[in-house]
């Protein structure tokens, strides 16, 4: 109803963050900050921690749709030996992520690809309809091109 009101082409309030409201604040500058800092430097990891409804999940999915973007136009736009580079201080997919896939599923992220960033081996812990999957299986996105990654940043509260 409100989005006839305010002339909105969609609702502006989902449960899930969308990176594309994703609203620049001193706040959030700061975050991008400190993950630069972290990549400049070498550092072998950076942790985003906060309370629950600070924009965790909405900074990883950015990230994501980035570093996703940048690796699309490796052919046209960037140099694929600096494409590499970037990957090899990156990961896309943390060990251990909870991701779901564009069949429903979700999973858990136990191999990532140097040749294929975007496509790590998951285990399926989840169908679809959010039952467990007993015993869970693993699928190696590289083998699987009809399979891919849609949501990045899981919570873990879902295997509960």
């Amino acid at each position: 109803m409100y989005e006839k009101y305010w002339g909105l082409q969609e609702k502006p309030f989902e449960n899930t963050p969308d990176p594309r409201f994703l609203f620049h604040s001193d706040d959030i500058a700061e975050v991008f900050k400190r993950l630069l800092y972290a990549l400049k430097n070498n550092r072998g990891a950076a942790m985003l921690t906060g309370v629950s409804g600070c924009g965790k999940t909405l900074m990883a999915r950015v990230t994501y749709h980035v570093l996703k973007e940048i690796i699309d136009l490796r052919n046209s736009h960037f140099d694929r030996k600096l494409i590499k580079a970037l990957i090899n201080i990156v990961s896309i997919f943390s060990l251990g992520s909870l991701v779901k896939l564009n069949n429903g599923e979700v999973g858990r992220v136990i191999r990532t690809s140097r040749m294929h960033p975007t496509r790590p081996t998951v285990e399926v812990l989840l169908d679809p309809r959010a039952q467990k999957v007993n015993p869970p299986r693993r699928v190696d996105l590289e083998d699987e091109p009809m399979l891919y990654i849609v949501d990045p940043a899981i919570d873990e509260a879902v295997l509960k």
